[in-house]
């Protein structure tokens, strides 16, 4: 969930993600083995070289070729000096063309503003976010209903939220999962519902997500959302959480584990194991 205002939504896409998606129809596309050396270019920290190779298909007005030259402004180096007006220039050229990524990235670019307060803009990012998330891309929609929750650059919905939220998750989206679920338990935005609660939750903990299994160990804790308290099985989930690096979830663990026989202890350990170790 957003904390801040202040706080970026979620961090910039890998700047240095190979995206093959074809420029618009009418216009000649690069060769892959150009974009491929434009890449590994951009990974050396050769901005220079990457620029010097991106100029015939720039010229040509391609979506891929002016996604990698923002992404080169966005990072910049030694010679190429960081600049975020030619980036986000050469997004929205990449984005008004239909490219998915240059859409999110260009928002993402937008709510970071360089770090600095000044240089965001919460309106053009969720413009953005919505943009792609109309197109059907679920990071996006994720992306959005966080900004819906917040009340950042939209006007502050739960209800909202709760739509954008649940299309990233329907589409697959782990943290979207997550965040639908948590929306589901306590109301915010639909109708507060136990039973798709924990549904959505085990759909998020069947992708990793720490908070989720947090949640699912709270529930067989107190015996909430329908299931019955089992401090085993509590106690299993908290640890998984804990693996995963919650910190709650680790204080929590000992807090039950003092209520807790050995055998049992040991019992909730081995049940972590053997989930953990599942294929």
């Amino acid at each position: 969930m957003l904390q801040a205002k202040s706080a970026p939504l979620l961090l910039l896409p890998a700047l240095l993600a190979l995206i093959l998606t074809a420029g618009c129809a009418h216009r000649p596309a690069p060769e892959g083995p150009l974009l491929e050396e434009v890449d590994r270019a951009i990974e050396t920290g050769d901005m220079v070289a990457a620029e010097r190779l991106l100029r015939r298909p720039l010229r040509d007005g391609d979506a891929e070729a002016q996604l990698r030259m923002a992404r080169i402004h966005a990072m910049g180096g030694p010679v190429l000096r960081r600049d975020d007006a030619q980036a986000r220039e050469w997004y929205r050229r990449a984005a008004e063309q239909g490219l998915g990524t240059a859409r999110i990235e260009l928002a993402d670019l937008y709510v970071f503003g360089n770090h600095q307060e000044q240089q965001r803009n919460y309106v053009q990012a969720a413009w953005w976010y919505r943009q792609a998330a109309d197109a059907g891309d679920v990071v996006a929609a994720w992306a959005l209903g966080r900004m819906y929750r917040q009340g950042l650059g939209v006007p502050q919905s739960d209800r909202d939220a709760a739509g954008w939220l649940r299309q990233a998750a329907e589409g697959g989206h782990v943290p979207a999962k997550a965040a639908y679920a948590w929306l589901l338990e306590s109301g915010q935005g639909v109708t507060q519902d136990y039973g798709e609660a924990l549904r959505w939750y085990r759909a998020a903990v069947d992708g990793g997500h720490a908070f989720a299994r947090l949640r699912i160990g709270d529930a067989y804790r107190s015996g909430a959302m329908g299931l019955e308290a089992d401090a085993v099985k509590a106690h299993m989930w908290y640890n998984l959480s804990a693996t995963d690096g919650n910190s709650l979830a680790r204080s929590r663990r000992e807090q039950i584990a003092a209520t807790m026989t050995p055998e049992e202890i040991a019992r909730a350990q081995q049940m972590a194991r053997q989930r953990a170790t599942a294929p």
